[in-house]
């Protein structure tokens, strides 16, 4: 199982994915995203086998066009990947079948970032927020939902990073199994589409740290300190009425 979310900020896209592989019993780290020679992010959930001739059929799709021609090959390499993984099944399962992709570039043709979600059935959707695939995409939609007040459009990139970081990890932690950490990150913007490295997601994972204590912080100043009950006499004084003066 895969978990893949990504994120529209106002300075570019931000892909995440969990590292884990899992196929039965059977637990691997896997790389699960990818930045191609054109400078397209994306992911794939779902078959392995999918993943592999997708990888190379991006290759050839250059960015710098019309988004729907971009998206009319990225389908049909989706497609053309899932033929060709599943052609030697006779009667080729849902699972096998079953796989969805993220892809996020930045276009010259309309200076805009895009991100786009496609099934390995063709049904494809540009999002123009945030979106998730996957086996717990309920979830981390709910996680990417929750955070929709701070307006994505105005963040900046490394901010994106940490929201998207912090509902990446938050899904893992929830999931009962076939997820799980590190995690990855490409960010795709007009001047590079990065696939960051262990270092670089360990700088993230520390600002999310910082996240998660200043809201600790916050809301400990909002919790009425703890105040001892009042016993005995002492109690006695406290209920009894006072005289106006």
């Amino acid at each position: 199982m895969t978990i893949l979310l990504g994120l529209r900020s106002g300075e570019g896209v931000v892909l995440a994915a969990d590292s884990q592989r899992t196929e039965g019993a059977f637990r691997q780290r896997m790389q699960k995203l990818f930045v191609t020679r054109h400078g397209i992010g994306w992911g794939c959930a779902g078959n392995v086998a999918i993943q592999q001739d997708l990888a190379e059929l991006l290759e050839g799709i250059e960015r710098n066009r019309s988004p729907a021609v971009v998206k009319q090959e990225i389908v049909a390499a989706m497609r053309e990947s899932t033929r060709r993984a599943t052609s030697a099944i006779e009667t080729p399962s849902r699972v096998a079948l079953g796989a969805v992709g993220l892809f996020a570039w930045y276009g010259a043709f309309d200076g805009a970032s895009r991100l786009l979600r496609v099934s390995s059935e063709g049904h494809a959707e540009f999002a123009q927020t945030f979106t998730a695939g996957g086996g717990p995409t309920r979830l981390a939609l709910f996680g990417l939902g929750r955070f929709e007040h701070v307006g994505f459009a105005e963040l900046s990139l490394d901010a994106g990073k940490v929201v998207v970081a912090t509902v990446t990890d938050d899904v893992i932690a929830a999931s009962a199994h076939g997820v799980a950490a590190p995690i990855q990150l490409v960010t795709v913007t007009e001047r590079e589409q990065f696939l960051l490295q262990d270092v670089d997601v360990e700088e993230v994972e520390s600002a999310v740290d910082a996240f998660r204590a200043h809201q600790r912080q916050f809301l400990s100043e909002l919790t009425p300190a703890f105040a001892p009950p009042v016993i005995g006499a002492a109690a006695s004084a406290a209920a009894a009425p006072t005289s106006p003066c």
